[in-house]
């Protein structure tokens, strides 16, 4: 279905918070307030964290948990945090890991990512009493904290991290966010975790606004998505969020936009063959011709938003936004299929009041921005599981959580892609893509082993 969305939402005097506005046709999901359960069962006596807003969340493959660190706390207790949690998603038991070695500072919108097989925990940079500079890195089977001691990295926040593979090394790529209280980025830089190397990438291509608070992902191992954000520039508020979507081809290290005007044949193209410039170039120009009638998107302006994949599919959830007349926070979940260059909305809709939330299962949870979410293993065969977990809403933090259950069809068609497409062939994929489609719909009314990669929705 396609997403219409007004140029100039309108935005309801008096309310906190606000929603997309557009003509839609909202996907299949569920929702349910799981008060630090990622399974509808009702809270155990365990300990579970406090409330908190701009920390991180990721699932561990190896150990089999929800691994949650630092954030801010509530404004009845403003210190930020440096604890690490674990939650056993079979068992939906918190527990908190106890550490050692140099701890770091707690702070919030700092730039994390789970690294070495998801045994370790990386960290840089984040907001405390000021501006943090040091990098971390935590070994999840002990508990204990090493500083990685590299002053090149400078100090940051609102900037993103992920795991890479440059040359089959590990790497942690940073992208963007501030260097100053006034000064906004949009560097790439790589950090070697063997050798404490640190490289500027000089990427090329019309590179983003600089920003922090985007929502940002890893696709195919290859392409870094960037989605929103806002600039340290206060002179204007609205022109300071943003809504655009941007890709970085990490073989070329160029940047391209993605207006609607990008077409899906094009898209398979550029993502079948990343070694090839040409494909960057094709993709930019198709682009040009958008980016003044779409505000470069069908979403609002939002910063904040949290975000994960799930296979190809990459989801957005909340974040803060601005109009002309307001600033609010966003409930929406948002879904984008990278071959198709679509966004699909999962929810719309006003919340009145928190409590709706519990009382109706098919709501998500209330308007939050700088909140926390990752996918989770789903013992079914047709959804797959996203844990939303605190948050802030109505300017405070929360420490309530959420599962959301999503139609599994779609990761279940991009892992397939994914195979096809890694297989480096010169497949006509706009052909083939219809023939894999009528598949998908035949296996996915069908039991699938759990063990199998696709039923995990990775």
């Amino acid at each position: 279905f396609e997403l219409t969305t007004f140029r100039n939402p309108p935005i309801l005097e008096g309310t906190p918070f606000a929603n997309e506005f557009g003509i839609l046709k909202p996907d299949h999901f569920e929702c349910n307030l799981i008060n630090g359960l990622p399974v509808g069962l009702d809270m155990p006596p365990t300990p579970h964290p406090p409330a908190r807003s701009g920390h991180f969340m990721g699932y561990s493959s190896a150990l089999k948990m929800v691994v949650l660190y630092g954030g801010m706390g509530a404004s009845r207790s403003p210190s930020s945090f440096n604890d690490v949690w674990l939650c056993d998603v079979e068992s939906g038991s918190w527990s908190l890991l106890p550490t050692s070695g140099d701890i770091p500072t707690g702070s919030f919108g700092f730039a994390a990512c789970l690294i070495n097989n998801d045994t370790g925990l990386f960290i840089h940079g984040g907001m405390a009493n000021t501006m943090l500079a040091d990098a971390h890195v935590l070994d999840l089977r002990t508990g204990v904290w090493s500083d990685l001691g590299i002053e090149a990295l400078g100090r940051r926040w609102g900037h993103s991290a992920h795991p890479i593979q440059l040359r089959g090394e590990q790497h942690i790529l940073l992208a963007l966010g501030d260097t100053s209280h006034h000064e906004s980025t949009n560097d790439v830089i790589t950090v070697s975790l063997s050798s404490g190397a640190v490289v500027r990438r000089q990427c090329r291509g019309n590179n983003p606004t600089p920003r922090r608070r985007h929502a940002g992902a890893v696709l195919l191992d290859k392409f870094l998505l960037i989605f929103g954000g806002r600039s340290a520039d206060v002179r204007n508020l609205l022109q300071s969020f943003f809504n655009d979507l941007w890709v970085l081809n990490m073989v070329t290290w160029e940047w391209c936009q993605l207006t609607t005007s990008v077409t899906p044949a094009s898209l398979h193209r550029y993502y079948s063959h990343p070694e090839d410039p040409e494909m960057g170039s094709i993709i930019r120009l198709e682009a040009v011709d958008a980016i003044d009638v779409d505000l470069a998107g069908p979403l609002h302006v939002r910063t904040g938003a949290a975000c994960t994949m799930i296979g190809s599919m990459f989801y957005t959830f909340g974040g803060f936004g601005a109009s002309t007349r307001h600033l609010f926070s966003i409930q929406s979940l948002f879904r984008y299929n990278p071959f198709s260059n679509k966004w699909s909305v999962m929810e719309s809709g006003l919340s009145s009041a928190g409590t709706q939330v519990v009382q109706n299962p098919h709501r998500l949870p209330p308007p939050l921005t700088m909140s926390a979410m990752c996918w989770i293993p789903s013992t079914s065969d047709t959804s797959a599981h996203l844990y939303i977990h605190g948050g802030r809403w109505r300017d405070d933090a929360i420490k309530l959580h959420y599962l959301v259950s999503v139609p599994r069809a779609e990761s279940l068609r991009h892992f397939a892609l994914n195979v096809l497409l890694g297989l480096g062939t010169d497949m006509n994929m706009c052909k083939v893509t219809p023939a894999l489609d009528k598949f998908i719909e035949s296996v996915s009314t069908n039991r699938l082993p759990h063990s199998t990669p696709i039923a995990d929705g990775r």
